[in-house]
């Protein structure tokens, strides 16, 4: 009768011990489970340095600086290569030369987003500038020729930012917009008639003009 008792009181022991350890599991992996659901909580002020590759086929790759502000307000800064880019290539094509030999460029600008959702991802919408110029040069048999171009354009900003946990972050969107072509002019650098005079090009006014984004930036 006592090893019997002696039995049973074991019996209950190592059922009292079991459920703990089961709750005990039970409650880690329901906390582990949590945490892994929980988005981490973002800082409203964050920092942020970006690329846009997607200029290369367009009007020159840029890379830029931002300030995300109270969770949905980003300011930035930019500056581009016009000169890397195939459509500077393309739109400075000359009538009576053909395509440039060479192009060089730069642009800088300013811009400016509201992002809705405060989780670091969401659609967003904004407005970017973007001041610079372009200068081609076309050299044929028996002349040379240097064009300059210097323009000032305004952009509406339409995307959607994807924000990793890493603070890894792409925006993909579109900048519809107008550019103003404020200086077209050329000269000869060798003339086959000793004119060396400045000349009036044709492109000079407004313009419908457009983009597309693709950006590639961290978070700090």
């Amino acid at each position: 009768m006592p090893g019997n008792l002696k039995y049973l009181k074991m019996k209950k022991n190592a059922l009292i011990s079991l459920l703990f350890l089961t709750s005990s599991f039970n409650y880690s992996y329901s906390q582990n489970n949590n945490e892994l659901k929980k988005t981490p909580e973002l800082k409203p002020t964050r920092f942020a340095l970006y690329v846009n590759p997607l200029g290369f086929l367009q009007f020159g790759p840029s890379a830029g600086a931002e300030i995300t502000v109270r969770s949905h307000f980003i300011f930035g800064i930019h500056a581009r290569i016009t000169s890397l880019g195939l459509l500077s290539r393309a739109i400075t094509a000359d009538a009576e030369d053909g395509r440039p030999t060479s192009v060089s460029g730069w642009g800088a600008g300013t811009d400016m987003k509201f992002i809705k959702s405060s989780s670091g991802s969401g659609f967003y919408f904004g407005f970017l500038n973007d001041f610079g110029g372009v200068s081609p040069l076309y050299n044929k048999a028996d002349n040379s020729k240097r064009r300059r171009i210097s323009y000032l354009s305004f952009f509406a900003n339409i995307g959607y930012k994807i924000r990793f946990r890493s603070g890894i972050y792409m925006n993909l969107g579109v900048m519809p917009g107008v550019i103003n072509i404020l200086q077209d002019e050329w000269y000869y650098l060798r003339s086959p008639n000793n004119d060396f005079s400045t000349h009036q090009g044709t492109a000079a006014g407004i313009h419908t003009f457009g983009m597309l984004e693709f950006s590639v930036g961290k978070e700090f």
